[in-house]
């Protein structure tokens, strides 16, 4: 395969940690995978170590919820996350974030005010050096003589291949590194895991007897097939999920749409019948002025004539011989009567009008009834992304 060139920002979006959304600090990985910074998975612990008031003995994990023990339950709680083992990967693409000074200044001789150029560069102590100083480093320093590197072959970060020595480590047993191979249980394993779990398995080999007979370059190949193969149908999940959620809001606006149209014409519906009944309203207003106008007429002149007599009888009184005296109480005595017979004629044809509303029966139930404009429905279908021909597997 080609040789390639790293840079941090390959490996960025597999740095960040999902609880801080920042790049990790002390990366610790759960046995389902999942990775985070010590001091964030702590602090989910301590979140989660007491629900409905009991203490708990495990924590979910926060993307996949699996339920995770401690390695060893009988340290305390606040403690849990340091016992996770450290995720190498994440360690070792941790390890590109070099950022190597461009005047490349040994930074031992800087420290005796003494300016040379640097030739080497220790990923583990993050110093530059010169060759001489490099060779007093390797003398007294605990660092690993494989994380040194040359910059005159590599001039920026860009260049420098990200340490995986940590692959070779027994997860089990940090001190040794893994030798065997044991099919009966797909797994491999150090000399201790192997004396103390499979010396009785009938299909043992060590791991140089198995690239011999592996077939690196052909299984590397499939693996490299197989996981493309995923990372295609996972864009199409993810075109398909980002394409749901374009159709979640056009659903929306057009279901708020079609509300809005059934509320205008609800509202048009209700204006006209508000126009109809208005105007029967004033019809029937109207009529029944007319009627009370007339009858106000009559009580008008019926009460202009009363005035009048009584002026002419003051006149007659005061003015009048007893002849025209007589013949004016004679008058008025007829008038009395007739307005008596005007007066109770009115009284038992007048009658005193109003107006309510007398509600319609079914307008009146549907208001009653009516308690939502309709029901959202949601309806869902499955993927079908992955057929068996595109699911592989890449045998050990």
């Amino acid at each position: 395969m080609a040789t390639a060139s790293y840079s941090q920002g390959q490996f960025t979006h597999l740095l960040e940690c999902t609880i801080c959304l920042d790049i990790f600090k002390m990366p610790k990985v759960l046995p389902c995978g999942h990775t985070y910074c010590a001091s964030c998975l702590q602090s989910h612990i301590n979140s989660k170590l007491t629900q409905n008031g009991t203490r708990q003995s495990s924590f979910p994990c926060p993307v996949c919820r699996a339920s995770t023990a401690p390695p060893d339950p009988t340290i305390s709680a606040d403690k849990w996350a340091e016992l996770f083992p450290v995720n190498s990967m994440a360690a070792s693409l941790l390890d590109l974030k070099v950022d190597i000074p461009s005047e490349k200044r040994c930074d031992l001789c800087l420290k005796r005010k003494k300016e040379t150029s640097a030739v080497f560069y220790c990923r583990e102590c993050k110093k530059s050096m010169c060759a001489m100083c490099q060779e007093y480093h390797d003398d007294i320093s605990a660092c690993n003589k494989g994380n040194i590197l040359n910059l005159n072959t590599g001039n920026n970060s860009n260049d420098i291949p990200p340490n995986l020595a940590f692959m070779e480590i027994c997860s089990r047993h940090s001190n040794e590194r893994i030798k065997f191979f044991c099919k009966d249980h797909n797994t491999m394993c150090c000399s201790t895991c192997g004396f103390l779990e499979h010396r009785k398995c009938e299909t043992i080999t060590t791991l140089d007897e198995m690239i011999k007979t592996f077939g690196i370059s052909i299984k590397s190949k499939e693996a490299e097939t197989n996981l493309k193969k995923c990372q295609s149908n996972l864009k199409q999940v993810m075109s398909i999920v980002t394409g749901n959620i374009d159709t979640l809001n056009k659903d929306k606006a057009a279901i708020t749409k079609q509300i809005r149209s059934l509320i205008g014409q609800l509202k048009n519906k209700l204006r006209r019948l508000e126009t109809d009944l208005a105007s029967t309203m004033d019809a029937k207003q109207k009529s029944e002025e007319l009627n009370i106008q007339s009858q106000k007429t009559k009580v008008q002149t019926l009460t202009t004539a009363i005035d009048t007599d009584l002026i002419q009888l003051d006149l007659v009184m005061t003015h009048g011989s007893d002849l025209q005296k007589i013949i004016m109480l004679h008058k008025l005595n007829q008038n009395q009567e007739r307005y008596l017979h005007i007066l109770t004629e009115f009284q038992n044809d007048f009658t005193c009008a109003s107006m309510t509303l007398e509600v319609d029966k079914t307008f009146q139930d549907l208001i009653n009834k009516l308690c939502t404009l309709g029901k959202i429905n949601m309806t869902r279908s499955k993927l079908n992304i992955i057929s068996s021909s595109a699911t592989g597997n890449t045998s050990v």
